[in-house]
């Protein structure tokens, strides 16, 4: 049974002959891939470079990254994590944003909290007390990308309270409205605490988010001690656990020596596409990316912001993409990274097996319909992926049901960053076997895929979507002008924000850059106003009131009167500011 499992490294204690950023490419020439670190991080939040250059080692390595701790103090001095501990709660959030905005460039979805030592002087239901609440924070964090944050008890730290799986799993009953939380279950750190490990794999299965092993005695490899490994993964994989197996152990001489107990067939997922959306691998790897069961042959139409990263994904996973847009220079810039080129809608989409539209509105969608209609073959999936009026929607489905083509409206959030991350959040309306064809083609394109209804769902969504998002940016705007015209420093405000109740992912990704003034356009202002339009014309049509989004939308119309149609949406600070008198 165990060749159902995947295996992984954890580079932070196999390959330590290396430096850090060269054990990835050392764990591929072992034949894996896919990795796992401690936090690999010297304090709670590194620069941008030293960031850049960890997520640059994974992809040039072309491994995955499945599993990653958040900062856990100085574990050399003897520390085991500071989620418990008073008055480093803001230290280990910030661990946890650094994390996360890793773990949505790579893909990778488990993250590693360590509990803490119990601290002299200090209650243990204090301690208690704050990791919960840090805890809970941190899952929040984390399922912003669909991300699981896991407990593990440990052994060889005496003041470290979590020993047994009970007693991780005591800590998850503490939280019981979170569903993302998992534990790691560590054989080998169990065993030495006498846990009943056939209890573990028996009857809490559902509950385990990620498994580590190593022999024991001794933490080397399996085989050098005395616990029978090979019996309790059996048993795992036989109840149903089908997630990651780390190897974390000490190797008895080189690393690369210390993997001969499994075989190399079963060193490499059979999901090595799964990586390549994390962020776009590099041309140098592709090629280790072997074809998704299925490849399809797609015409994708519409090369622009968000259509262009989302194509080259499609590509990089195996498909036949062939590309259109209306400027040429687009459908040029996609065949020299590896598309096909087409000098109309009917070239592109003729003889596809599916047609994905990201076009900007309502119009060039029903314009494209006539010509897409026109030549594609019957049973053909049409993936309409452009933010438009939900009733445009309904209507090019029934258009496409007259013909046999099977059109879902499939709207995005995540912005330009997402597309390019493959990180986005999409929302899908239609038939629910349709979804299910379409799924490994999103899933390549996104990490949040939810199908939410019929025809005109998606948009529905996307609507409500939108509106959160204007009125995010709008009341992070007033809360800037408010801390400037206060007299207190804008980054330190927003960073105890992002780290409480307030949080948000606006926050997360666009503080700094809207403290900065750097309203470069990752989606403008100009769309948001089209946005915003369907957003109220959906309330009319549903006859409901929204009227803190009629407010909002009278700001995003403001800014585009006022010359700031062609920036971010983030410039709606340019509006505020400007109501207060304090523009910069």
């Amino acid at each position: 049974m165990t060749e159902l499992l995947r295996y992984d490294v954890n580079l932070s204690i196999l390959f330590t002959e290396l430096p850090l950023l060269e054990r990835p490419a050392a764990a591929r020439r072992s034949g894996f891939d896919a990795v796992e670190f401690w936090w690999p991080f010297t304090d709670a939040v590194p620069s941008d470079a030293e960031a850049e250059r960890f997520v640059r080692a994974i992809r040039d390595a072309g491994v995955q990254l499945v599993g990653l701790n958040f900062f856990a103090g100085d574990l050399a001095g003897g520390d085991r994590g500071v989620l418990s501990w008073p008055g480093r709660t803001g230290e280990f959030l910030d661990s946890v944003n650094a994390a996360v905005a890793i773990g949505a460039q790579l893909g990778c979805r488990r993250f590693n909290a360590l509990y803490g030592n119990r601290l002299d002087g200090v209650d243990p239901a204090e301690q208690d007390d704050v990791a919960t609440e840090a805890l809970m924070l941190a899952a929040h964090a984390a399922a912003r990308i669909d991300g699981e944050v896991l407990i593990e008890p440990l052994s060889g730290a005496p003041r470290y309270p979590l020993r047994t799986a009970a007693d991780a799993l005591g800590v998850f009953d503490r939280l019981p409205g979170r569903s993302n939380l998992r534990l790691l279950a560590d054989l080998y750190h169990l065993a030495v605490n006498n846990d009943d490990l056939d209890a573990l794999v028996e009857q809490h299965v559902a509950r385990i988010g990620h498994v580590q092993i190593a022999d024991a005695p001794g933490r080397h490899q399996p085989g050098s001690g005395t616990l029978p490994l090979r019996r309790y993964l059996d048993r795992l994989s036989a109840n149903g656990y089908r997630g990651w197996v780390g190897l974390e152990y000490a190797p008895e001489g080189p690393s690369a020596d210390s993997f001969d107990w499994l075989p190399c067939e079963q060193r490499a997922s059979a999901e090595q596409i799964a990586f390549a959306r994390a962020g776009g691998l590099p041309n140098a790897i592709r090629p280790e990316v072997s074809a998704p069961r299925g490849a399809r042959t797609i015409g994708f139409l519409g090369l622009g912001v968000m259509g262009a990263p989302m194509s080259r994904h499609l590509v990089a996973a195996g498909h036949t993409v062939t590309g259109y847009d209306v400027n040429a220079a687009a459908v040029e810039a996609f065949v020299a990274d590896g598309g096909a080129g087409a000098g109309s809608v009917a070239d592109a989409v003729r003889g596809a097996d599916v047609v994905i539209t990201m076009l900007p509105n309502h119009p060039q969608v029903e314009e494209v319909a006539d010509e897409v209609l026109a030549v594609v073959r019957p049973g053909t999936l049409w993936i309409d992926m452009s933010t438009i009026r939900p009733e445009t929607s309904v209507a090019v489905a029934e258009r496409g049901a007259e013909q046999r083509v099977r059109v879902l409206d499939a709207p995005v959030s995540g912005g330009q960053a997402g597309a390019q991350q493959a990180t986005l959040s999409i929302m899908v309306g239609g038939d629910e076997a349709d979804v299910a064809d379409a799924r490994p083609i999103l899933d390549t394109l996104g990490t949040t895929v939810r199908h939410v209804g019929g025809h005109g769902a998606g948009q529905v969504v996307k609507a409500a979507n939108q509106l959160v998002v204007a009125g995010i940016y709008a009341l992070v705007s007033e809360a800037i002008v408010l801390l400037e015209g206060a007299k207190v420093d804008p980054k330190t405000g927003l960073d105890v924000l992002a780290g409480g109740l307030a949080a948000n992912r606006i926050l997360d990704l666009k503080r700094e850059s809207m403290i900065a003034r750097e309203f470069a356009p990752g989606f403008r202002i100009d769309l948001h106003h089209k946005d915003m339009t369907i957003v109220l014309d959906a309330a009319r049509r549903a006859g409901v009131a929204l009227p803190v989004t009629g407010l909002v939308a009278q700001l995003v119309a403001a800014g585009r009167a006022m010359g700031y149609g062609s920036l971010d949406h983030s410039a709606l600070l340019k509006v505020v500011e400007a109501l207060s008198g304090q523009e910069h």
